[in-house]
């Protein structure tokens, strides 16, 4: 079911529709840029926001790129495990 909520990143207000599943997990994303962005403030105080934003964007695009591939090289060890574990049963 979709409901209204209101967000606030980097001091901007939006006005959203969202699923009420998700609610929880858009604030705590809005809580994490926020508190990437003032860490990012603190080492680049001359940079505009708008650029510290993407600095936040690009880390965490690099972030759920380190975690797709985490992902696939458990699959990976998980297809193996399954290829022994048949391999073993095949022979006893």
């Amino acid at each position: 079911m979709k409901q209204n909520m209101t967000i606030k990143i980097a001091g901007q207000v939006f006005e959203l529709t969202e699923d009420r599943d998700k609610e929880e997990d858009i604030r705590k994303a809005c809580k994490e840029i926020d508190e990437v962005l003032k860490e990012l403030t603190t080492s680049f105080p001359k940079k505009s926001v708008s650029d510290l934003l993407s600095l936040v964007a690009l880390n965490l695009c690099v972030d759920k790129y380190a975690l797709e591939r985490e992902i696939e090289r458990s699959n990976d060890e998980d297809e193996a495990l399954h290829r022994e574990l048949q391999r073993y049963i095949n022979n006893h």
